[in-house]
């Protein structure tokens, strides 16, 4: 599987777009999606609980007075995308959106001009966490205050 665009190549972002039922993803990526179904079946459902529980656990979290998330291997925006789970219940909440793969983030910067996403940041890289090269980048870490209490006081 490649990272770079080319529609002729499976893009494992795009294949968990298709499972998800999502419509960015070409006949590559349909073809590998099918052929790891034909290697074990129960994948494409245990791709969608997947999704049901980020969303349950986000609301849950949000429900709770956290209001700074960060998510790790983002993926293709698709449906109940962290940034709108979250902001459903907090409408203050700030999204960082972490992924190493290149058509993630090319695809997350063609929808940030002007939209939904605002407050939210795409970046490719490591998370910003304690150890990691990443931690004390700006570039990498300017949605999440690090200083600020994860929750409400």
């Amino acid at each position: 599987m490649s990272s770079g665009f080319d529609a002729s190549v499976p893009n494992m972002a795009r294949v968990y777009d298709y499972w998800l039922g999502g419509k960015d993803h070409y006949a590559a990526d349909r073809e590998e999606a099918e052929r790891l179904l034909r290697i074990y079946p129960p994948l494409r459902d245990l791709v969608r609980e997947n999704r049901v529980f980020l969303a349950q656990a986000i609301t849950w979290t949000a429900g709770q007075g956290i209001g700074q998330f960060l998510d790790l291997g983002a993926g293709l925006p698709t449906v109940q995308n962290t940034h709108e789970v979250a902001r459903a219940v907090n409408p203050a909440a700030q999204v960082a959106y972490i992924d190493t793969d290149p058509v993630v983030l090319s695809h997350a910067r063609a929808l940030s001009p002007g939209n939904c996403l605002r407050n939210s940041s795409h970046r490719a890289g490591e998370p910003c966490h304690r150890g990691s090269r990443a931690q004390g980048r700006s570039e990498l870490c300017s949605s999440i205050e690090r200083l600020r209490p994860a929750r409400r006081q």
